[in-house]
């Protein structure tokens, strides 16, 4: 491969709020103003917009053109097809949304948006949780909360997890009803909305949104199969792609990858960040998670993701 040959950047987003207070300036969710500078910076920075799909097929036949960039979105929120939609079409490009398969169909809302709607609508001031008081007066107070209650609740087995939700739900004197989150899951139809507005496609993103490391191997099995299966009958006839839950190296093994293979998944995406310059890790192609503060012309600029791409 020649050292000028063009890099594949992938660039992972989650849902698009109106205003970054909405979700408690959690990082997985910019307001559409942040999409939309971003996708400009691209085109102003010298590189082209791709789909994620086409890009990888020009990638590995080493027919990139230019520098290009894919899109992506993790978990499914409505919100990237109520918002993003309209952004997406204004610069012509395509994006693929990674989907909890599970969610789609249960009508639930993952864990970590159900600590930001907790937080934000209890009208406690104080509460203990986790064997510790948190105090919740001011709005800088509850961002900084949910971020210490996520880092730790992150780190548990799915079932943990939602035994910890209910828990904070009782701390915080709220019932589940009372959470009607705004960050839902796109529901079967609006997948078909998605598909039929030719500006998204679909890829895996497990079952249940579960960190593939905290499962054994049986669990690990039913969680990608599952997920699979649903996208393939969204995506009929298209190359199965995969993004793994959290996606930071201790997140995924090579457990992982044989079940993938043995789907055959045409790749998996991580959160590992760097440039991409061959499919020959197929299973472990790196991308950016792009949050309110990150800087695009940081990510497509800097020569220090060129040296390390080839690199690794």
């Amino acid at each position: 491969m020649g050292l000028l040959s063009n890099p594949l950047v992938i660039l992972g987003y989650h849902g698009i709020v109106d205003d970054h207070r909405d979700a408690l300036d959690d990082f997985c969710f910019v307001d559409v103003n942040k999409l939309r500078a971003d996708l400009k910076s691209v085109s102003e920075l010298g590189w082209q917009l791709k789909g994620l799909r086409e890009g990888m097929s020009e990638l590995a036949e080493g027919k990139l053109s230019k520098p290009t960039v894919a899109i992506t979105f993790d978990d499914g929120f409505s919100s990237v097809l109520n918002r993003g939609k309209l952004v997406l079409e204004e610069f012509g490009v395509k994006a693929t949304i990674f989907l909890p398969t599970r969610f789609v169909t249960n009508g639930r809302t993952l864990w970590f948006t159900d600590v930001i709607s907790a937080l934000k609508r209890t009208k406690l001031k104080e509460f203990v949780f986790l064997g510790r008081a948190f105090r919740i007066e001011s709005y800088v107070e509850r961002v900084q909360v949910n971020r210490k209650i996520q880092n730790f609740l992150r780190c548990l087995h799915p079932i943990a997890i939602d035994e910890m939700i209910s828990e904070l739900h009782s701390s915080l004197h709220l019932n589940v009803t009372d959470v009607k989150s705004e960050f839902a899951i796109m529901n079967l139809l609006d997948c078909e909305r998605a598909m039929s507005s030719g500006v998204f496609d679909f890829g895996a993103h497990s079952a249940s949104h579960a960190i593939h490391s905290q499962m054994d191997h049986a669990e690990l099995s039913r969680e990608i199969d599952e997920s699979l299966n649903m996208i393939s009958s969204l995506s009929l006839n298209c190359p199965l792609l995969y993004a793994y839950p959290n996606g930071r190296r201790q997140d995924f093994s090579t457990r992982c990858e044989e079940i993938l293979a043995r789907n055959n998944v045409a790749c998996a995406l991580t959160t590992i960040p760097g440039w991409n310059f061959e499919l020959r890790k197929r299973f472990q192609l790196k991308r950016f998670c792009i949050g309110r503060n990150t800087n695009i012309s940081d990510v497509l600029s800097s020569w220090r993701w060129r040296f390390l791409g080839r690199l690794v």
